[in-house]
């Protein structure tokens, strides 16, 4: 059993609840944005596998917050020898208001503590010393060639982990925005979030998007569970097209097979009559963005908005006990849901 880290993303608390789901682990000891676990895990294939993690990687160290300052982080880099000219991220997370003053300089110290010991080296951060991307840790081969380090604290205890996975932003964009069909006028689920869904819902042996849009929790489906059995449906022929093009084109970059491509059906149909489409099929799970309600610009009046909230009502009333019916029991469904506000609320 070794102790991982791993850094949560924008959502931490669906970040979070995707991690235990996935890998079936107990809850975490949480600092700020970073989560601690005790695990057996790959986290290269965790990092692949997780769309709401940004890094992860290995605890190397808990002391006495005390006793961490710029040369105990320089000797753990010594222990770790990689490139010859030293270079380095380092983020430290929460801690009381006495941590976070103590240490606002610490990468500046570790700096200095190379220096002494007659190491060039280059601290990196993100804008106004924030804390340095993903991207740039990739970039810079700091999981390889140099170090990126993330701290936190549990009461008197610093805990210093090493980043060895960060999130590729490039394959995530490529589903994005490389796609051949996207609609922003009707929605565009983001791949990470339609990720998150599908590893909460954890599909065993069927999936059903009943308003699949332009495909993207199929497609995300598809790339975790290549052997399962995956259905879309939409009203719309525009996005039923769309979608078939989008799963087509992830087919063609190799990100899919033929034989897993035709794993997965899409039909044209509202919601209230999938069950004439796909009779006796059984899915174990239900992933969707769901209908939202009209497109809204901001300056809707209040007849407006209750007009359409009540549209959407009117329509989830009618969809789950259909949806309901085309699962087993202990099926799960995960779905997103609208909040609607006024000027008032």
């Amino acid at each position: 059993m070794h102790r991982i880290f791993a850094v949560l993303g924008v959502q931490p608390r669906l970040s979070l609840a995707e991690i235990l789901q996935t890998y079936g682990l107990p809850k975490p000891f949480l600092c700020d944005q970073v989560a601690f676990f005790d695990a057996d895990l790959d986290l290269a294939v965790a990092q692949n596998t997780l769309a709401g993690i940004t890094k992860c990687g290995e605890v190397i160290a808990t002391i006495p917050w005390k006793e961490l300052n710029g040369e105990y982080i320089a000797e753990l880099m010594e222990q770790r020898p990689r490139a010859s000219r030293i270079v380095y991220g380092l983020t430290v997370f929460g801690g009381s208001s006495n941590q976070q003053k103590a240490f606002r300089h610490l990468a500046l110290e570790v700096k200095k503590a190379l220096k002494g010991r007659g190491r060039s080296s280059r601290w990196m951060s993100g804008k106004g010393h924030d804390a340095i991307s993903p991207a740039a840790v990739e970039k810079l081969e700091l999981t390889t060639e140099g170090y990126d380090f993330v701290i936190g604290f549990d009461g008197e205890q610093a805990i210093i982990g090493l980043t060895t996975q960060v999130q590729h932003a490039d394959s995530w964009g490529d589903r994005d925005f490389g796609k051949p069909f996207r609609d922003a006028l009707t929605g565009m689920l983001p791949p990470k979030l339609a990720r998150m869904m599908v590893n909460i819902a954890q599909p065993k042996n069927a999936l059903l998007d009943p308003f699949c849009g332009s495909g993207t929790v199929l497609m995300e489906a598809i790339l975790l569970h290549p052997t399962i059995k995956i259905t879309g449906s939409d009203i719309d022929q525009k996005q039923v097209g769309g979608a078939l093009m989008n799963l087509d084109w992830l087919r063609k970059s190799g990100s899919i097979t033929t034989e897993e491509r035709e794993h997965i059906s899409v039909i044209h149909a509202p919601v209230q009559e999938i069950g004439h489409h796909i009779s006796g099929s059984v899915f174990d799970t239900i992933v969707t963005e769901g209908y939202l309600g009209k497109p809204l610009k901001g300056h809707e009046s209040p007849q407006f908005l209750e007009r359409n909230q009540a549209d959407v009502t009117k329509l989830w009333k009618e969809a789950l006990p259909i949806l309901s019916s085309l699962q087993p029991i202990g099926g799960r469904i995960v779905c997103t849901w609208p909040i609607m506000m006024s000027q008032n609320s």
